[in-house]
């Protein structure tokens, strides 16, 4: 059973039953396979991307636990937005904003698998430069070259470190 403090962003198919727990917002962009048990509990947000799919004979719950009494319009990019990138000491980008590359910062606090991806606002992965790499105790950093396919506009840059997940905008112009 997974638990977030954070939003959490599940992008990754789950291969075995789970719940997944957030005090606020879940976006999920997954397929959930034949005979898996899927939950998703958030106390205000789960939010399915266009990618979502549950597969015939799979078992898929979402469930809202604290709902509270007047429901928000704001997706769950502006959400992510306005909770999590004002102040996101554990990652540091620069130059942002940028042009065709630049540097993502980012402190590893325990021995872990690190991803460093890239979303746009609908919560869609757009790069992934830094891939389940087995990283020590320290600050890394990456180079993240801009693909041509890419846009300018405003992105989200997510820290996966082990137990710990960070979010950072970038802007591409």
């Amino acid at each position: 059973e997974g638990f977030s403090d954070l939003p959490l962003l599940i992008t990754a198919d789950p291969t075995i039953d789970s719940t997944y727990r957030a005090v606020d917002s879940i976006f999920g962009n997954v397929t959930i396979a034949n005979n898996l048990d899927i939950t998703f509990k958030a106390g205000r947000v789960i939010t399915l991307g266009a990618g979502f799919h549950a597969t015939s004979g799979s078992h898929f719950l979402a469930q809202i636990e604290g709902c509270p009494a007047a429901p928000t319009q704001r997706t769950f990019a502006e959400w992510q937005l306005e909770q999590t990138l004002l102040s996101t000491p554990n990652i540091h980008i620069f130059p942002n904003p940028m042009r065709t590359s630049t540097t993502i910062q980012y402190e590893v606090t325990q021995p872990a698998e690190v991803w460093v991806e890239v979303y746009d606002l609908t919560g869609r992965l757009v790069e992934r430069p830094v891939a389940g790499e087995l990283q020590s105790v320290g600050i890394h950093q990456v180079e993240w070259v801009v693909s041509g396919s890419l846009g300018s506009g405003v992105y989200l840059v997510r820290v996966l470190t082990g137990r710990e997940m960070f979010f950072k905008k970038i802007v591409v112009e």
